[in-house]
């Protein structure tokens, strides 16, 4: 590919509907792209980064293209200026002239096939659905509102702060991950959250319903140490 591109300021409507983080996941896509570095593209990206992708193409080949008419060209009398021996150049055959201007309008009807319009939009009026929709309660903790609502109702707002901050610091410091969020806290952080609020009739009580979701068994885990490889 070459060492530059450009993009058309006609490009951005049909992704004003992503998010940054769509956003930046496209533009650090084309940049692999163009370095020849594997790309990955997600599913919610991919029409994106596909009408980019024939833009590029089109570009690329339209440029190869110019390179070849040049270099024979030059080798038909392209002698630099003032050289005796530099011979007239002659204009392109008429063979030639229609091979380009064909390729041309290839271009143009394969641009048109990826137009705009043809990218999905996103919908501003769509309702999003609470029990599906993650969105993000610290800077390492995802989950949804539906989620979240329930830390509310049985620890109230103060506590479902908490118990979020306590696994945003746990993750920060361990680099730990997690498939659910809201999952872990019920594991372990609520137990730790429990534990620093002197809240010890509530732990032993919920200590006793606790179960490894592996396994099956019963475990007695007050911290995030004892939950290490169990995620």
């Amino acid at each position: 590919m070459s060492k530059s591109f450009s993009i058309n300021v006609s490009f951005y409507p049909p992704i004003a509907g992503l998010s940054d983080e769509q956003l930046g996941r496209l533009f650090r896509s084309i940049f692999k792209y163009h370095l020849g570095e594997p790309v990955e593209i997600g599913s919610d990206i991919s029409m994106a980064f596909e009408f980019f992708k024939v833009q590029f193409d089109a570009d690329e080949k339209k440029a190869k293209e110019r390179s070849r008419i040049n270099s024979e060209n030059g080798k038909k009398g392209g002698a630099q200026p003032g050289n005796k021996n530099a011979q007239k150049a002659k204009p392109a055959k008429t063979g030639e002239t229609s091979e380009i201007k064909q390729n041309e309008r290839n271009e143009q009807n394969q641009a048109v096939a990826c137009t705009p319009v043809d990218l999905p939009k996103k919908n501003p009026k769509q309702a999003v659905n609470p029990k599906t929709e993650k969105k993000q309660y610290a800077d390492y903790v995802r989950m949804t509102e539906a989620e979240y609502a329930k830390l509310v109702n049985e620890y109230g707002e103060e506590g479902a702060k908490e118990l979020v901050t306590i696994l945003d610091n746990y993750k920060a410091a361990s680099g730990k991950r997690y498939k659910e969020d809201y999952r872990a806290i019920l594991n372990w952080v609520v137990r730790e959250y429990l534990k620093r609020n002197n809240n010890s009739n509530y732990a032993t009580n919920n200590e006793r319903r606790s179960n490894d979701r592996r396994t099956g068994v019963e475990v007695s885990a007050t911290s995030a140490e004892d939950y290490k490889g169990a995620f």
